[in-house]
């Protein structure tokens, strides 16, 4: 189905700075530890010159020489740390879980007074370093890597729940950057006959451009340390719009899905989507999605 398609490419140009399969040979240098000696996965280092490097699943830092230090580490969940005297460790000392619970009290609705710009300051700011250290940790990664490989399912159904058809693939992109910031009233729109859905990435989310039009929400999942970040269009907007459900990690940033329906598809086109991606962060460093799910609701 070439339209379905289209979507899955149009969607995912956003995630920029996902990777691919080889890393680039390198030696390991430093460790970072937590305070119990336990190994700190995923933590961005940079140094004095402003070379930074991401240690892997056994807290490694596998580019950073420790004579170029003092190293500087950082990492969600954590209080950040210095190396000293060119060591080869660097100990952090965990902080408690980073987001608090947010909830907006009429969640079925956005108005202009209740946008995430005017929302709880810490909250929103709490989303901001969440996503810009994972959107940064991902983009050192992808330095190592030149494509990634995805699962694709499509499925086809119609307004009353009927499946009509399902489709199985997988996919190899290069990395490709977005062409332009996400735009609420330009989620889903037709380019050079093709229809094209955009899919914010993790700047959007916190960019001042996106919280001036939509409302944004913090739920905590117990008893695990998963915390529900969404977000809506303001009901005044004109156009295609989506709502998002991003599910991460309070302790770490780690995303784990995101979930995307888009709303008020624009005249020709097949009808109201869903995108769902799963995620998972391996010795690869970073998120790669392992499947997107694409639900398509044809609207004739």
């Amino acid at each position: 189905m070439p339209v379905c398609r289209a979507y899955v490419v149009g969607a995912l140009l956003a995630l920029a700075g996902l990777a691919g399969i080889v890393p680039r040979p390198a030696l390991a240098q430093i460790q970072v530890v937590d305070s119990l000696g336990g190994a700190v996965p995923y933590a961005i280092l940079e140094s004095p010159s402003g070379q930074r490097v991401v240690t892997d699943a056994a807290g490694m830092a596998r580019q950073a020489r420790p004579a170029d230090g003092p190293w500087l580490a950082r990492r969600i969940g954590y209080r950040p740390a210095r190396s000293t005297n060119a060591a080869d460790r660097i100990v952090m000392s965990r902080l408690p879980a980073l987001l608090s619970a947010y909830r907006v009290e009429d969640a079925a609705r956005c108005t202009a007074q209740d946008v995430a710009a005017q929302a709880s300051a810490g909250v929103v700011e709490a989303v901001r370093t969440v996503f810009a250290e994972y959107a940064e940790r991902r983009e050192l990664a992808s330095q190592e890597r030149t494509g990634f490989s995805f699962a694709v399912e499509t499925i086809l159904e119609t307004e009353d729940g009927r499946r009509l058809e399902v489709d199985s693939d997988t996919v190899t992109m290069p990395v490709v950057p977005s062409a332009r910031p996400y735009e609420a009233g330009r989620a889903m729109e037709r380019i050079d006959g093709d229809w094209i859905v955009r899919r914010p990435s993790l700047g959007d989310l916190t960019s001042n451009r996106f919280l001036e039009t939509h409302c944004l929400s913090i739920t905590e999942h117990a008893p695990d340390s998963l915390s529900v970040v969404r977000f809506m269009p303001r009901e005044d907007l004109a156009g295609p719009q989506l709502i998002g459900r991003y599910v991460v990690d309070q302790r770490t940033g780690r995303l784990h899905s995101d979930t995307l329906d888009y709303l008020r598809p624009p005249k020709g086109a097949p009808g109201q989507a869903r995108m769902v991606g799963r995620y998972a962060e391996g010795a690869e460093l970073l998120a790669v999605p392992l499947r997107i799910v694409e639900t398509v609701s044809p609207s004739e």
